[in-house]
């Protein structure tokens, strides 16, 4: 009796699951039936309209070109934009002219300058004997007045240095015969005009290399004192130079610059020729 319960059950549970995977599968297809029934009627649209886009006449499909009447002419706003341009050139080549003049000047030019001079290889004649005299650092300032191209420059150099004696070497002989040290003191100082001339290298827009030199002269006196005994020569000189700095320029009209010059200047009666090393600082003007 309970084997057959047993087997009744089993069959009624088989029955119930087969029939609910048939309702499963029953609703599966409906809803597939009602997808494939959306899509069929989109296509039915898709198609009736197609249907009347070829029937619609070739005018409505492709609208005419529709010509606007052209604008009047106001000649006002040409010349508007002509003064516009006009003024966007002018400011154009002043901007220019501007970098042009500062990278190749050319013009006239004033440039004052200070310094401070070293001096060497002076003997003086004491009395038929030559003593060796050194001299302390000394000052310079003058003036430069000339005219500048591209790359040349030539120009008239006035300039005045002035330098204090320190001490001085008597011969070796001479020293043994001599109980005390005896006292000095002397200065050397002159005017001097050269005519310069030379090249100019432009590094960059701003700053550039120059060298170059010059011949004149020298309006030098010189005087020292030894033992209470003074010894004084002046006289004009013959004197060359040989040049050298760098230039830097803020702006167009100003030039500030650093300058070491070597000079040479004859020898005199009583003294002997005389090499003074310069370095100068000039700030100036350029016309």
């Amino acid at each position: 009796m309970i084997l057959v319960c047993r087997t009744w059950i089993r069959l009624f549970l088989t029955f119930c699951c087969l029939n609910q995977s048939v309702v499963a599968n029953k609703n599966e297809l409906i809803e597939f039936k009602k997808k494939i029934e959306d899509v069929r009627r989109s296509l039915s649209q898709i198609s009736k309209k197609l249907e009347k886009f070829k029937k619609m006449p070739y005018n409505e499909i492709v609208p005419r070109t529709s010509f606007k009447k052209k604008k009047n002419f106001n000649p006002s706003r040409t010349r508007q934009f002509n003064i516009l341009t006009s003024d966007e050139g002018n400011a154009h080549n002043l901007v220019s002219e501007t970098i042009n003049k500062n990278s190749n000047p050319s013009g006239f030019y004033l440039l004052p300058f200070i310094g401070l001079v070293y001096s060497e290889n002076l003997i003086g004649e004491f009395n038929a004997i030559e003593v060796q005299i050194e001299e302390g650092m000394g000052t310079s300032y003058g003036l430069s007045i000339g005219y500048e191209w591209t790359n040349f420059f030539s120009d008239i150099h006035i300039s005045y240095q002035q330098n204090r004696m320190k001490s001085t070497s008597l011969p070796l002989w001479l020293k043994p015969l001599l109980t005390t040290v005896p006292s000095f003191s002397g200065e050397s100082k002159g005017w001097g005009v050269h005519v310069s001339g030379g090249g100019r290298i432009h590094l960059n827009q701003f700053i550039s290399f120059s060298l170059g030199a010059g011949i004149g002269g020298v309006d030098q006196d010189t005087s020292f004192s030894l033992a209470g005994i003074p010894v004084e020569e002046k006289d004009f000189l013959f004197s060359y130079q040989v040049f050298s700095g760098l230039e830097f320029r803020p702006v167009e009209s100003t030039s500030i610059g650093l300058r070491y010059r070597w000079l040479n200047i004859d020898k005199m009666d009583f003294f002997s020729n005389r090499d003074l090393h310069l370095l100068e600082l000039y700030l100036g003007y350029l016309f």
